[in-house]
């Protein structure tokens, strides 16, 4: 019995982040936004910055789902955001994105009331330039519909290269 248990208390210390969210912060007005759709009709944005916090790299970002969402795939966000991720220099500064702060769906989010997370990478000189990148992998998510049994919908960039 305690292996199993062991075994239990390590994976879910693999799955827990070092990052932890800090503070709420507006966007800066100009975020990186990220646009991915279904197949079935509407999708999901992300809008993010990154700035400096006593010497570490803080990443700030929000989430909306679009007005016109496919009923089936409203549930599907959590799966998507889990796997989502926003990067800098090619590197991850923040995995699962269900932590940020979810808005309504918005032509611009600068100035949107956003999560802020702290992260490990130490600010350096530069990066003030420097613009994150959010990155979903793309997706066949099998949806329960009580209808039909079981659904398939794709997710991925709505525009070829933003981040699939």
């Amino acid at each position: 019995m305690k292996y199993p248990l062991a075994l239990l208390v390590g994976l879910l210390s693999a799955c827990t982040s070092t990052n932890s969210v800090t503070t709420r912060a507006l966007l800066l007005p100009d975020p990186v936004v990220f646009e991915g759709r279904y197949d079935s009709g509407g999708g999901i944005a992300v809008a993010a910055d990154i700035r400096e916090h006593e010497g570490k790299t803080m990443v700030c970002g929000v989430w909306s789902q679009s007005d016109g969402q496919a009923s089936m795939t409203r549930g599907a966000k959590t799966e998507v955001l889990g796997s989502g991720s926003i990067n800098l220099e090619g590197k991850a500064l923040m995995r699962g994105l269900g932590g940020l702060n979810e808005v309504a769906s918005a032509p611009d989010y600068g100035g949107a009331p956003a999560s802020c997370v702290v992260t490990a990478r130490d600010w350096k000189a530069g990066d003030e330039g420097l613009r994150p990148t959010v990155h979903f992998p793309r997706k066949e998510l099998y949806l329960d519909a009580v209808d039909v049994g079981s659904d398939m919908v794709r997710f991925g960039p709505a525009v070829p290269g933003n981040g699939g």
